[in-house]
């Protein structure tokens, strides 16, 4: 009995002094579409979940669990949008990390009147178009008269689809 109440003194000391790192920040929205209650925020290393976040109302977030050293995603999602990911996030052995985050951030993509790649060229560009797709919509994604860009959007989504260097912009 004596060895086993050692044993759970040991390891509660072990997790009490490990030398992982404390990550927290505050979350500015930059589109009044979203609430702080809409956002799910995850800790992400080589596609594994390592921790999750609470999330105050006024933006604040702390991670549940203390992070080792190494190079992290930091993965804010909501439902029916894409992931917003902040890669390469680099903790240091026993650094905590305070972190500042726009979120959705601003957008890069405008709407033009006539559309130009970011190649410098008018011709050979096609209109996304989001949501899920109809018969019609397929018969001309097949025709390439536009580009299907899937169901899920943030509001910040490209709006032209360049055929000759298959880029979005």
């Amino acid at each position: 009995m004596k060895n086993i109440l050692t044993y759970f003194i040991f390891i509660f000391s072990m997790n009490l002094y490990s030398q992982g790192s404390k990550i927290s920040g505050n979350i500015s929205l930059t589109n009044s579409d979203y609430t702080y209650e809409d956002l799910t925020i995850l800790l992400v290393l080589k596609d594994s979940v390592i921790t999750g976040a609470t999330l105050k109302k006024n933006g604040y977030f702390e991670m549940l669990k203390k992070a080792n050293d190494g190079n992290y995603d930091l993965k804010i999602t909501t439902t029916g949008n894409r992931d917003f990911v902040i890669e390469n996030i680099l903790v240091a052995k026993g650094d905590d990390l305070s972190l500042e985050i726009l979120y959705p951030g601003e957008c890069k993509y405008i709407k033009m009147k006539k559309p130009k790649c970011t190649q410098n060229h008018f011709d050979n560009i096609i209109p996304i178009v989001y949501g899920f797709p109809n018969k019609k919509m397929m018969k001309k994604s097949k025709q390439e008269k536009i580009f299907l860009g899937g169901c899920n959007i943030t509001g910040c989504d490209p709006n032209y689809y360049c055929k000759t260097h298959k880029i979005e912009f």
